[in-house]
């Protein structure tokens, strides 16, 4: 239960940001379309960062990575750029 109440703030946040993306690339793709591509950018950096976090949260849940970053484990943080890179180029050419 008390994991739930930590981590309920991240998934509002992330909701909250999912609906005004969505309003924001419907907007502008049926009024707005010289703005489209910044909506439609707003959205895949939130698609961005909902990956990243559920990578972080569930896929890496052994490992703290702030406990990780602040050691200075290289190792770690050359993994985290590289599978947030891999991101990166997936929702990019999408």
């Amino acid at each position: 239960m008390n994991v739930l109440k930590k981590l309920l703030p991240h998934h509002k946040f992330f909701i909250v940001a999912i609906i005004i993306s969505a309003v924001a690339v419907i907007g502008t793709f049926n009024y707005l379309v010289n703005y489209s591509g910044f909506a439609a950018g707003l959205a895949k950096s939130i698609i961005g960062i909902g990956l990243f976090y559920v990578t972080d949260k569930y896929g890496l849940h052994e490992i703290d990575t702030l406990t990780q970053i602040k050691k200075g484990n290289i190792a770690y943080a050359l993994l985290l750029g590289c599978i947030f890179i891999g991101y990166a180029i997936c929702i990019t050419f999408s």
